[in-house]
């Protein structure tokens, strides 16, 4: 499997995104979290295959809301109920799942710090993106001038 990685952020060194379809074959369902975790074996699958040196690999179970979790090595579990996640990490592997909503990319190119939210219409009126901005700021002291925000494919 090719997955199409954005040209955007092919030229950040620290940072690899890539965007998949939904697993082959994969019935969706009525219930929108078993289709997420129906899909999570291919998207670890996946994930394995791209990163082999990852440390661990965490996907937000959007709930339509703002909540960003912080995520730490020496902490690392999954939180099922936000729309974003942001490291400092290296070797960290941050996923969202869209259809309609929009995932975002705020990368601070030079603190190496990244956030990856999910954009949907809710999140979006309760500023999900602007409270990355910010938390990336109070968490590690970045700075707008060095914020590349990328908008990912979306309906």
């Amino acid at each position: 499997m090719i997955p199409f990685i954005s040209p955007l952020l092919q030229d950040i060194p620290f940072m690899g995104a890539f965007f998949v379809k939904r697993a082959p074959g994969m019935q969706l369902h009525a219930d929108r979290q078993e289709t997420l975790k129906g899909q999570m074996p291919f998207f670890q699958q996946t994930v394995r295959e791209l990163f082999p040196s990852a440390k661990a690999f965490l996907c937000a179970n959007q709930v339509h809301g703002s909540d960003i979790a912080m995520i730490k090595q020496s902490e690392v579990q999954q939180d099922s109920n936000v729309d974003g996640l942001m490291t400092i990490e290296s070797n960290m592997v941050l996923g969202v799942t869209v259809a309609d909503c929009a995932p975002v990319w705020i990368i601070d190119s030079q603190r190496k710090a990244v956030a990856l939210v999910h954009s949907g219409r809710r999140g979006t009126e309760a500023g999900i993106v602007p409270k990355a901005i910010q938390q990336l700021q109070t968490n590690f002291e970045s700075q707008a001038k060095n914020l590349i925000v990328i908008i990912g494919p979306c309906i």
